[in-house]
């Protein structure tokens, strides 16, 4: 048996017009008291903006990838989380002597970039160096390629495409910061219908898309494909192992669609993926089942936009 899963609802509202009638002299008044209206709410909107909040933190990316600098940059940016990025060890090392950076992000990708030897130079600092997590980015690092990292000196690491709230995540362990939407609530039923409404190009973020298309060039559009395929059958598979309490399995799924829900925009698909990925690892259900149905109806409005891109892709020239 599948989970209970929601049924779409639609309800669409038309705004309504007014057509160019000549103004009766109560309408005339009743103009001219709209126009004060407005005059006043002009002047409200010259008023002095409040100050922008002060970032949480500041981090550094080290990524070989412009590209994977502007990802986590518009990522970070959404947690008041500020960023600055280099390209070159030389030039990680330059920044971290002008500014005191909370966490920094390095990128491993054996044995060219391993992380290890930037780490050593990062702690020689001294101060607050010292002590800085700094959290690996790789798409090829595993649990059993960590020891050695761990030992070098680093924190943590993460998965490339990376995912939010893996990230978030590791940023609220190691700084103790007030991050909720790492540890988000899922959304009661009414939320989740609620989404059935929504513009289903609004639920992907194209910025996202733009920057993995530049990243997988032609390997891009046959992903796609596998992903519009394969995307049902493993949702079905989550909800099957929620209803049969395999966190284990429900953990090893999570985490293979998290991934490639990802490179394709769908951030909130890949971050309620990954709430799911976290409870199964912890071996905790609990809130298994509405983040299982948040998962199905998001993949329901995306799988027509990512349709839509599909046909652009192979239009292509």
């Amino acid at each position: 048996m599948s989970p209970v899963t929601p049924q779409e609802k639609s309800d669409v509202s038309l705004p309504d017009t007014e057509e160019n009638t000549p103004a009766t002299a109560g309408q005339s008044a009743e103009n001219t008291e709209n126009k004060e209206e407005i005059a006043g709410e002009d002047e409200a909107e010259t008023q002095p903006l409040e100050p922008a909040l002060p970032p949480l933190a500041t981090v550094l990316v080290l990524d070989t990838s412009t590209i994977m600098h502007r990802i986590l940059t518009q990522m970070l940016a959404k947690s008041r989380i500020d960023t600055q990025a280099a390209r070159k060890k030389a030039d990680a090392m330059d920044l971290c002597h002008k500014t005191e950076f909370d966490m920094i992000l390095v990128e491993v990708s054996p044995p060219k970039y391993n992380g290890t030897d930037i780490t050593g130079e990062i702690r020689a600092l001294g101060g607050a160096y010292k002590t800085v997590p700094i959290v690996a980015i790789s798409a090829n690092l595993t649990k059993a390629d960590w020891p050695p990292y761990a030992e070098a000196g680093m924190a943590a690491f993460v998965k490339k495409p990376v995912n939010e709230i893996n990230l978030l995540n590791i940023m609220r362990k190691e700084l103790q910061l007030p991050l909720e939407k790492a540890v988000a609530k899922p959304l009661d039923d009414d939320d989740i219908h609620a989404i059935a409404g929504e513009d289903e190009l609004s639920l992907l973020n194209w910025e996202t898309v733009r920057e993995y298309h530049a990243i997988l060039k032609n390997d891009y559009r046959s992903m796609m494909e596998d992903f519009l395929v394969l995307a049902p059958s493993l949702i079905k598979a989550i909800g099957e192992a929620v209803v049969a309490g395999d966190a284990k399995k429900v953990g090893e799924l999570a985490h293979q669609l998290k991934s490639t829900s990802l490179i394709f925009g769908a951030e909130h698909m890949s971050n309620a993926a990954a709430q799911l990925e976290i409870m199964g690892y912890n071996d905790n259900l609990a809130d298994a089942n509405q983040f299982y149905k948040e998962l199905h109806m998001l993949f329901s409005r995306i799988k027509p936009a990512l349709k839509k891109k599909l046909v652009l892709l192979h239009n292509a020239p």
